[in-house]
């Protein structure tokens, strides 16, 4: 009977032993989860303020404006135009034909609308590609 009771003894004392070492393990367990969750919070305030600073830095930093390139063309004397014109080989042999025959008026008006067509014509060959002897018109 002593051993018996000695047994019963031992085994409510490893009863308890246990019951204790699970209620620590469940305690340890529900804390580690609280301090997982704090450790996610805290990570993700830290996140958010650094996105708040770099949307701020951002917003700080000057624009930077770009000013338009104004294109100003040179004007030549009539001198210069002529030469320039020899060295490109834009002189046309019917411009050369009416300047000897010159007379004042309407001559004049008919040479400017002569160059004047021929010049739309090659701006537009050279848009689209074609070379200036081969292009005559749309």
């Amino acid at each position: 009977k002593e051993m018996l009771k000695s047994l019963e003894k031992e085994i409510m004392a490893m009863a308890i032993e246990q019951r204790n070492s699970n209620e620590e393990e469940e305690g340890s367990l529900k804390r580690d989860q609280e301090q997982e969750t704090l450790l996610k919070n805290i990570k993700e305030i830290k996140i958010k303020t650094l996105m708040i600073k770099l949307i701020n830095r951002r917003r700080m930093v000057p624009r930077i404006i770009q000013k338009k390139k104004e294109i100003y063309k040179k004007k030549f004397l009539k001198g210069e135009q002529e030469k320039r014109r020899e060295k490109t080989g834009e002189e046309l042999e019917g411009e050369v034909e009416v300047q000897k025959n010159l007379v004042k008026g309407k001559l004049v008006k008919i040479i400017t609308n002569i160059k004047l067509k021929n010049s739309e014509i090659r701006v537009r060959g050279l848009i689209r590609g074609i070379p200036h002897g081969i292009y005559t018109g749309d």
